[in-house]
This record gives C-alpha cells, structure tokens and sequence, in this order.
C-alpha cells in the first residue's frame, strides 16, 4: 500500500512538472515573439535555444540520472564540493569567461553559453545532502563544532558565486542551506544566528554596491525614477495590472513590445499575468506551491538520509527562487534577474532542473538494477 501511494505522489509530482514545463514553452513563445523578430529575424528564436539546448538535454540527464543507484551519490557525494569550485572558477578563465549586463556568470563553448552557477545549484544540494547525512548528529552540539563547518562550505561557494557578482543565485543556496539544516535538526538558536549573520552580509553587499540600494529604495516608490532605476518594476507592474482577472488573451501582450525589459527571463511571469490574467496567474503559483509540498511529502519515503535532503533541497531550490522571481515583478522583493524555473529562457537552468528531477525520480522509483543491487546487499 505505501509503494502504491508513494508511487502515485511521485506521478502527482512529475505531472506538475510536465504542466509548468510545457506551459511555460507555450508562455515564452508568445512573451518572445517580438524581440526575437526584432533581433534574430525568427520570432520562434527563444523558444527553439528553449528546446536545443534546455529540454532536449535535460531529457537526455534526467533519463541518464534517473538510472544511477543512490548508492553512487551517497558515496560521491564529498567530490561535488571541489566540482562546484572548479565550475564556478572557469568564468574567471580569460578567453573562457563571458560578461553579460555586467556579470561574469558564463561560459563561453563553441557557439553556446552555459552558466555554472545553475550547476551548483545541484552539485552543491548533493554536496550538502551528503554532508548532512553524515554529519548531522554535529548539529545538535555547539556552533562552533557543528553548524559552523557546514557554513563555511555555503559561505565558500556564496563568495564565488558573488564574485561575478549574482546576489540572486547566493540568496537562493543560502536560503536553500538554512531549510536543510533546519529539516536535518540544527538548533532554532544556531538557524537564528545564521540568519542574522546572512542579513548582516545583505546589509555590507548593499552598502557597497549603490546599485543595490537602489533596487530597494524604488520598491517603495518606482515613480521616483520611472525611466531609470525604477522603470523594470513600474513596467512589470503596468503588465501584471492590465491583465485584469481573465487577461488580454494568448499573445495579446502589450508591454513585451518593447516596453518591458528581459521578457524571455525574469520578466516573463509579468507577460503571463497580462495575457493570462489574475485566474491563470493564480493557477501557477498553487502548481509551484503543490510541487513544492508534493517534495517534502516524498521526502518522507525516501530511503536513505541523502535521498530525503537531496528531495527537500531541490523542491526547496525551486521554491525560494519562485518566489524571489515572482516577488520581484510584484515589486515586493527587489530585482534579482533570476529566471523563473521551467518556465524562463535559459538552457542551462531548464537542463539541470530537469537533471535534478531525474535524480529524484531514481529516489522513488528505483530503476531494475538498483533494486536488484540493494537484494543483493541485503
């Protein structure tokens, strides 16, 4: 009976998936259209990067991952931290490097970009799943000899990945760490302790970068500066409010002509709430929120320390930056630039995404040989 109920949350799950997926390619051809006619002469040129280089591979690693035994990740697991450094190091590679907007946060290889700090995103989750399932007796002891190691692994990749600098993608692993300590039992007043020290990081990172403050001030009156520092907020905010309860209808948008800044990344839920309107709007945000809960409810089946910390930090991952991406456009966080998940243009983050899901995928429904290699154990 429980096989056959896990059996079914795991099909709950990966049809959720599938449903975001294929609706955000429906989204991001219309929300594309016109930039891409504009700059590639094919109005179907985001979609198609879409296909090629984010969902075609990310089928191939989530049906290649989905078939290795969790056995392997539980013994891999410690070589994912130095993956994770040399990743984040090769964008300071001259020649290898690519600057876009002002970050440093590509690759360049033969005529296609990747962004490493979207792979650490799952190397670091198995990096730390496995830290945690090993190690998580130490969190119940003082500071200093428990949760104090396990923050210097996140401060490590954080301060790389802001050398790029990417505020977005260090909020997103330091949020996705603090959930794990906490699922794994590390004491309420430790938790408290690191999470004044990260505000305190957000409070330094924003005194010393203007650009930042602005980004907060103009939350709280974008008019201030309507073609400057407040002109991505305002204009996403004219698209969410024109849509109205029902929207504008498919491809009817008027702000992605131009009007609304990177409509095939972090702004894309702006034209999805204008054409589809507050109903539809709604209706992706309860998905994401019943992935995210369909993750911790699998989490509970897993068969191993590592597979429910692999589950919860990769549902958690999708979580945080969800919000932070559809915050933003709401003008209730500040700006991020972080795409949102399956649904944004970005070969990289759609590729590992779905990786990571093939990962969980081989946690709940083990492939043949992995359930014949732990009889064999056994």
């Amino acid at each position: 009976m429980r096989g056959e109920q896990t059996e079914g949350q795991s099909l709950s799950l990966f049809a959720i998936v599938s449903i975001i997926l294929a609706f955000g390619l429906v989204m991001l051809g219309s929300a594309t259209a016109p930039s891409a006619a504009d700059k590639f002469g094919n109005a179907y040129h985001f979609l198609i990067r879409q296909v090629l280089f984010g969902l075609l591979p990310g089928a191939v690693l989530f049906i290649a991952l989905r078939q290795v035994p969790i056995s392997w990740w539980e013994r891999s697991w410690k070589y994912m931290f130095g993956l994770s450094i040399v990743l984040l190091g090769l964008v300071f590679i001259p020649g290898l490097g690519l600057r876009i907007n002002g970050s440093l946060s590509w690759i360049h290889v033969a005529s296609y970009s990747i962004q490493p700090a979207e792979l650490v995103k799952f190397t670091f989750i198995v990096f730390l799943s496995g830290w945690l399932a090993q190690n998580k007796k130490l969190l119940s002891r003082v500071f200093s000899e428990g949760l104090l190691q396990y923050l210097i692994y996140v401060v490590a990749i954080s301060g790389m990945i802001l050398l790029q600098p990417d505020l977005g993608t260090v909020l997103v692993i330091f949020a996705t760490a603090m959930i794990l300590a906490f699922v794994a039992g590390a004491q309420m007043q430790h938790i408290g302790i690191l999470a004044g020290l990260g505000a305190l990081a957000v409070v330094i990172l924003v005194a010393i970068a203007p650009y930042r403050l602005q980004r907060i001030t103009v939350l709280f009156d974008p008019d201030k500066d309507p073609y400057g520092s407040g002109y991505h907020i305002k204009q996403s905010l004219i698209a969410v409010s024109g849509g109205g309860v029902i929207g504008m209808g498919l491809g009817n948008s008027r702000q992605k002509f131009q009007y609304l800044p990177e409509v095939s990344a972090d702004s894309i839920f702006a034209v999805i709430a204008e054409e589809m309107g507050f109903i539809i709007s709604t209706i992706l945000i309860s998905a994401y929120l019943l992935l995210v809960l369909k993750g911790y409810q699998l989490s509970r089946t897993a068969g191993s320390d590592w597979a429910k910390y692999f589950i919860i930090g990769t549902v958690s991952w999708i979580g945080v930056q969800t919000v932070l991406n559809i915050g933003a456009m709401l003008a209730i966080v500040p700006l991020t630039g972080l795409p949102l998940p399956l649904v944004s243009h970005g070969g990289t983050s759609l590729m590992v995404t779905l990786a990571a899901f093939g990962v969980i995928s081989g946690i709940v429904n083990p492939p043949e040989t992995a359930v014949i290699e732990k009889r064999r154990r056994l």
